[in-house]
């Protein structure tokens, strides 16, 4: 229930912006999110070496860091030029973004606060 309602807020909020703001903070939370599996990929090859799945990238630890380290550039190159892009790219990624860094401590507080 408090999932919908968030959803519905937020949703409510988006269909203000300009249709271009929100092409980019959707490009944002998905190399976000892609991002964030990249560093599961690292994470796990640390900590978890032994652990086998479907397949197996036959890089080892150092190289499986220095291949995600190109698509993290370009994520950030994004960011980046969002920012500087005048038009309509700072507000869309400025939101993206700070939408993010609330995204822990909303989860952290929302645990603390609904029990199931």
């Amino acid at each position: 229930m408090v999932a919908i309602l968030t959803s519905a807020v937020i949703y409510s909020v988006a269909v203000l912006l300009p249709f271009a703001n929100l092409v980019v903070a959707d490009a944002i939370f998905y190399a976000a999110a892609l991002m964030l599996e990249f560093a599961a990929l690292v994470w796990f090859r640390v900590h978890e070496p032994q652990l086998r799945g479907p397949f197996r990238i036959r890089l080892g630890t150092r190289g499986v860091a220095m291949l995600t380290l190109l698509p993290f550039l370009v994520f950030c190159s994004v960011i980046v030029i969002s920012f500087r892009d005048g038009e309509y790219g700072f507000a869309s990624a400025a939101s993206a973004v700070a939408a993010m860094a609330l995204g822990a401590p909303w989860f952290y507080m929302m645990r603390r606060t609904v029990r199931p």
